[in-house]
């Protein structure tokens, strides 16, 4: 398991790996009503454009897809260092499946 946050936007992801099953949850930890950082995010709900070169070869280049601009500023500040261990879990082998929640 593998564990972190950034100080910026106080995101939290945990990964999980499961080697015989071919299996890797990212788990995002929600709101703390207590922490302003968190209630920031969740204030910024204007849906904002996303760049679908973010999440690589998920969506068809023409397709318009939005997303809460809260959440989309929280998952940058994670998605290099998220994307780079799953990558490094996952590389050796194909076949694993990826589970994301939170």
């Amino acid at each position: 398991m593998s564990d972190y946050f950034t100080v910026d936007t106080d995101t939290q992801v945990c990964i999980w790996r499961q080697l015989e099953a071919k299996e890797v949850v990212l788990a995002f930890r929600g709101t703390e009503q207590v922490k302003w950082k968190d209630i920031a995010t969740d204030v910024s709900l204007v849906p904002s454009g996303y760049n679908v070169e973010r999440v690589g070869n998920l969506f068809d280049r023409s397709t318009k897809v939005l997303a809460h601009e809260g959440f989309l500023r929280a998952w940058d500040s994670v998605r290099s260092r998220t994307l780079l261990l799953v990558d490094t879990i996952t590389q050796e082998e194909e076949g694993w499946t990826v589970y994301v929640t939170g």
